[in-house]
């Protein structure tokens, strides 16, 4: 068994292990959600005549991943009788299940002691990612569906996203393409965490799979 060096002697393998960690995530999902629109597709008609003669993309930036939301969302509201997304989807304990996630993954491995501060601040700003953020909806009408994030969660994201382009790219390895003075003398500075970043794709795997799962079984036989 191959033990990670901690302390200063870890710090060149974390620079690399972090990384490659997110990057096998971000693009694992990608993939997962673009075999997820195929299979949607395949199933219903109507919204593929709709909606899948366009590029659905990537499936990595924001505005992709809340169009497929929306469209999962459409067709079990059509398809699935009794289907309420706003007490159907728990936004509370999918958000509960990824912070727990991560915390028995990262909280007692090498992660955490390589990144200790980081992982210190993930602790104090997720009591800022509530429910009222995620999977959001106007005047609570299930036929209103307004943002998958918003707020706190969707500032987290697009910096996500960004470090998901600096790192698919390898683009710091030739250029200046670091988070900019001001952003990390802001309020948004707490995002630019890799804690964060796992934290929310994995919260947002849990809410494509439930979403998925039960479009599935309308379609069993």
């Amino acid at each position: 068994m191959v033990v990670a060096p901690s302390g200063m002697f870890g710090y060149q393998i974390a620079d690399w292990v972090m990384p490659t960690i997110f990057l096998r995530m971000t693009g694992a999902q990608e993939q997962k959600l673009k075999c997820i629109c195929w299979d949607l597709g395949s199933i219903d008609l109507e919204g593929r005549n709709q909606r899948y003669g366009k590029k659905i993309g990537e499936m990595s930036c924001y505005d992709e991943k809340n169009n497929l939301c929306r469209d999962m969302i459409a067709f079990l509201v059509r398809n699935k009788r009794g289907f309420d997304p706003v007490a159907d989807i728990d936004r509370a304990a999918l958000l509960q299940e990824a912070y727990d996630d991560v915390t028995a993954i990262c909280g007692n491995s090498i992660l955490k002691e390589w990144y200790a501060d980081y992982y210190k601040v993930f602790e104090e700003v997720y009591p800022s990612f509530i429910a009222n953020y995620f999977v959001v909806w106007k005047n609570h009408m299930k036929e209103k569906y307004r943002d998958l994030f918003i707020e706190d969660l969707k500032d987290a994201y697009e910096a996500l996203y960004f470090h998901r382009i600096r790192c698919a790219h390898n683009s710091t390895s030739f250029r200046s393409n670091l988070p900019k003075f001001e952003t990390l003398s802001g309020p948004k500075a707490c995002y630019e965490n890799y804690f964060i970043r796992f934290f929310l794709l994995i919260l947002l795997d849990k809410l494509f799979m439930q979403l998925y799962q039960t479009a599935i079984t309308i379609t069993e036989f």
